[in-house]
């Protein structure tokens, strides 16, 4: 796998690219929780269907006490995919 910095050009240099799912896991895990949320934010625009970023967008707004916000997101991950366990889990 490439390294971060190439992983951060290449996202910036094309937003639409699948590539900011990977980038967002990245900053989650290294609790970089605003990166993170910037990231799923601008990757979600391009590709709204993305449930692996949805997730973690929610994720990112418990942790920021949004829990509406968030509550609405896992329902919609849900209604897609009725058997999505990380999310029925968060829920």
């Amino acid at each position: 796998m490439k390294n971060i910095n190439e992983i951060e050009k290449m996202f910036s240099q094309n937003l639409e690219s699948p590539i900011f799912s990977i980038l967002a896991n990245f900053y989650y895990n290294k609790r970089l929780y605003e990166h993170a949320h910037k990231v799923c934010e601008i990757g979600l625009q391009y590709d709204t269907d993305n449930i692996d970023a949805q997730y973690m967008l929610a994720k990112i707004l418990l942790i920021n006490n949004e829990v509406k916000k968030a509550e609405l997101i896992l329902q919609a991950i849900i209604d897609k995919q009725p058997y999505h366990l990380n999310s029925l889990l968060l829920l």
